[in-house]
């Protein structure tokens, strides 16, 4: 039997709930479809673009010039180039991003190695690169993680997957104007989850394939329109997705971003749950953004390849990431308050740790101010569009006022 609260003249007074139904829905209010009579989260919660700077690390060794792929395994960072290049993987220093190690896949020929993941016995290779949405010969490569994670072996053997697209059925060329592509893939749940790099539409669609080895056709599940050109993908224990990806704003404008998706339904159906778009920032500073790994404290690492423009180089780069502000808990009972003026959300009231500011205000910066009840200023700034989060630790218990655009709040502490 479901229980309601009633408190009146001081008495709280228990109230069988009869026939008290939950409403499914987005109950973030920081989300564009928040839903105030929600009482579940459906996975449905779609937010306002987040703009967010991965942290350089170091560029890249030579080695790595067009590193394709990530992965990390028993805390050791390996990585892949792309087609052409020799048929090794290589272990990186996540502190410098230099190559420690190499080894050979013997058996297995560089035509096209596009993304990188494992589980807790196999390394997964995926030689599925389709710039011309013609190749027959698609495969993943499958190595034993005891070969890799054993110093002695510096050349392994791989076992091979096969495969060929379930909705594929013409081979004719067209060059970076298909959608038969692919760079990204993760292992879940016994399978490989593959997602297309879509040059004609710039949609991704999700295919599953079994992750043994043999031939098989990687059946199509799902599609979703990504608006650009996802280049890998990641996932946790968790089950936190990370799609990554640039896009080609015009000319030589390219940008870089990547999609969150968590809280979908069953079956790794991660187009059915929430989703958030990061805009990482231009091309020209992170590089072309080709590989992503997700650790389970959501954390992570992204590698780029080198970028030539005429005369100019902009080398490889390893970054770092941490996603934990926007995939943890949706905020329910945080207590946000609005400055609708100013167009700001603010939580949760009352604050510890930190202060999140969640910027609607899709073309401008906005300034703010955070004062004690004296009317001191304690911190202030401007707010990028999306989500900041300001560290209050140091701030003593008490009375604050938010202030932003003319607009105040009361804060507690």
């Amino acid at each position: 039997m479901n229980i309601r609260l009633l408190i009146t003249a001081g008495i709280i007074i228990l109230i069988p709930a009869i026939g008290f139904a939950q409403v499914a829905g987005c109950p973030d209010p920081l989300a564009t479809n928040y839903n105030a009579n929600a009482t579940v989260n459906d996975g449905s919660c779609v937010y306002p673009v987040t703009n967010y700077s991965p942290v350089l690390i170091a560029n890249l060794d030579a080695a790595l010039n067009e590193s394709s792929g990530l992965a990390y395994i028993n805390g050791q960072l390996w990585s892949h180039n792309d087609s052409g290049n020799p048929n090794e993987i290589y272990r990186v220093n996540p502190a410098n991003a230099t190559v420690v190690r190499t080894v050979v896949i013997e058996n297995a020929v560089n035509l096209d190695w596009e993304s990188m993941t494992q589980n807790e016995e196999y390394l997964f290779v995926g030689d599925f690169g389709n710039n011309n949405g013609d190749r027959t010969n698609l495969n993943i490569l499958k190595i034993s993680m005891d070969d890799i994670t054993n110093a002695v072996n510096d050349t392994v053997q791989a076992e091979i997957i096969y495969f060929s697209y379930s909705d594929q059925t013409s081979y004719v060329p067209a060059t970076n104007n298909n959608n038969y592509d692919c760079e990204a893939f993760f292992y879940a749940d016994d399978s490989l989850h593959l997602f297309s790099k879509n040059w004609a539409n710039l949609k991704t669609k999700h295919y599953v394939l079994p992750a043994e080895t043999g031939t098989y056709i990687a059946q199509l599940t799902d599609s979703f329109n990504i608006d650009g050109l996802i280049t890998d993908a990641a996932i946790n224990d968790s089950g936190n997705i990370v799609l990554l990806g640039y896009k080609n704003n015009g000319g030589n404008l390219y940008t870089c971003f990547a999609w969150l998706m968590y809280d979908y339904p069953n079956n790794y159906h991660c187009f059915g749950g929430n989703k958030r778009r990061i805009e990482l920032g231009s091309a020209l500073t992170l590089g072309q953004t080709e590989g992503i790994t997700l650790l389970n404290d959501n954390t992570g690492y992204i590698s780029s390849e080198q970028i030539i423009a005429g005369i100019i180089t902009f080398p490889p780069k390893l970054h770092a990431f941490n996603i934990d502000q926007y995939v943890s808990d949706i905020i329910t009972d945080a207590n946000p308050v609005n400055i609708e003026a100013a167009g700001v959300t603010v939580y949760p009231n009352r604050f510890t740790e930190s202060l999140t500011i969640a910027n609607n205000n899709q073309s401008a910066s906005t300034a703010y101010e955070l004062s004690d009840a004296s009317g001191k200023v304690i911190l202030k700034g401007t707010l990028p569009s999306g989500i900041t989060v300001l560290d209050t630790r140091k701030l003593a218990s008490g009375i604050y006022f938010f202030t932003s655009n003319g607009g105040s709040v009361k804060l507690l502490k």
